[in-house]
This record gives C-alpha cells, sequence and structure tokens, in this order.
C-alpha cells in the first residue's frame, strides 16, 4: 500500500470509529435505562451489542496504528497532529474537526460507562445490604 492509500485508509478508520462511538453512545444510555428499570434480558442484549462494538473498535484501532507506523509516524495523538499538519490545508481542517469529535465522543462514552459502572456498584451494595439484613435477623436469636 503506498502512501495515499494508506492515508485514505486511516481516515476511513476514523470516520468508522466515529460511527461505532456513536451507536456506543446510544448503546450506554440504554445499558443505563435496562439497570436502573431491572429490564435483565434486554440489558443482555445490550451488552452483547456492546461487546461486538468493543470489539469493532479494537480492531479499527490496531489497523489505525499499524497504518500510522507504514506512514513513518508516531502511533499517538502527536503523531497523528503532525500527519494532519502535513496535509493540504483544505483537507487539514476537516481531518483535524473529525479527530477532535471522535476524541469528544471517545471522552463521553468513558464518563457515561463510568457512570453506568457507578450505578450497577451501588446496586450491588444495596442489594448485598438487604440480603445481608435478613439473613442477620433470620439467624439471630
Amino acid at each position: 500500500m503506498n502512501a495515499t492509500q494508506s492515508l485514505k485508509q486511516l481516515l476511513l478508520t476514523i470516520q468508522t470509529d466515529r460511527k461505532y462511538y456513536i451507536a456506543l453512545e446510544k448503546l450506554l444510555l440504554k445499558q443505563r435505562q435496562y439497570v436502573i428499570r431491572y429490564q435483565s434480558a434486554k440489558l443482555l442484549a445490550v451488552n452483547d451489542h456492546l461487546t461486538e462494538l468493543y470489539q469493532a473498535l479494537s480492531q479499527t484501532t490496531m489497523e489505525r496504528i499499524a497504518l500510522l507506523k507504514e506512514l513513518k509516524v508516531a502511533p499517538n495523538k502527536e503523531g497523528l497532529q503532525t500527519l494532519f499538519n502535513r496535509l493540504p490545508e483544505q483537507y487539514r481542517e476537516h481531518v483535524t474537526a473529525l479527530w477532535a469529535d471522535l476524541e469528544q465522543r471517545v471522552k463521553n462514552c468513558q464518563q457515561q460507562n463510568q457512570r453506568n459502572g457507578q450505578l450497577l456498584s451501588m446496586q450491588k451494595d444495596i442489594l448485598t445490604s438487604s440480603f445481608n439484613y435478613q439473613e442477620e435477623f433470620i439467624y439471630a436469636g
């Protein structure tokens, strides 16, 4: 693959990840709703979709790292910025905005995932304390 093809493929991975993160945001919100409503069957289905998305994101990340290495650029944020700065100005602004949008979506998903984890932890604590209290009450005496 030549440098132009590698660059085009790299941009496709960014666009693909953006689509994945849009879907991930929606699924994480559904996950929260199903946890709150104790809808375990729907929660399991959403979790299956989340697992598929995480696997797809992992694959595009690995592909992007390989492409950056092919382009002789460090596979990190600074390397991407260096690459974007090499682009003609008419493309640079669009690509930089696309990457910034992806970064924001990643951050939003991380925050939502953390909130969902906290909710699950709180539910577990409530259930654990409820069952422990009942056991002590039942067996006391």
